[in-house]
């Protein structure tokens, strides 16, 4: 299953690295690619992701000073 999420806040492709290996640490998730051009991450993720799961990974950035401003 995938989700796209678009991000607020990145300046270079170094904050999207920081990104999808933070997303890559998180349970169900097998694969994030993050874009600093498009202002994005598509995640594949198991199907049985939680909503609350995925409202968590909106958190893990703010420490980075980005937002994820919702779900496509």
């Amino acid at each position: 299953m995938n989700t796209i999420i678009r991000i607020e806040g990145m300046h270079c492709d170094g904050c999207a690295s920081r990104i999808k290996r933070l997303l890559e640490t998180q349970a169900g998730v097998r694969q994030a690619d993050v874009s600093y051009a498009a202002g994005e991450a598509r995640v594949t993720h198991n199907e049985h992701v939680s909503v609350d799961a995925m409202d968590l990974w909106m958190l893990l950035v703010l420490p980075l000073g980005l937002g994820l401003l919702g779900f496509i």
